[in-house]
């Protein structure tokens, strides 16, 4: 399953940075990341998580594997993203042929 657009939302009575869905099954769901570690397995690196839903206007089922599954890449896109919000990648030493 691709990975859904999303945005950023400052969750209003928590003041916590919340994530909304804008397209696909979990349209409108918006959600926060509770508790993340990291999880070491055989040379790979995978985050456990806790998360709570805040708004679920579509009433999707957000205890699915699937649900779990797409907001954990969302999430390890956000965990690669350096602090100005890049995905992390060092342009100037980058092999990849610029499209401008």
């Amino acid at each position: 399953m691709a990975i859904p657009n999303y945005r950023h939302v400052e969750h209003p009575r928590f003041e916590q940075l919340g994530f909304h869905i804008e397209d696909g099954q979990y349209k409108d769901v918006i959600y926060t990341y509770g508790k993340v570690s990291p999880i070491e397995e055989s040379e790979k690196l995978r985050l456990k998580f806790v998360y709570n839903i805040h708004e679920n206007p579509n009433k999707c089922n957000t205890d699915s594997g699937d649900f779990i599954n797409v907001i954990g890449d969302i999430l390890a896109i956000e965990v690669e993203k350096d602090s100005n919000g890049n995905s992390g990648e060092d342009r100037e030493n980058s092999s990849q042929e610029s499209n401008t």
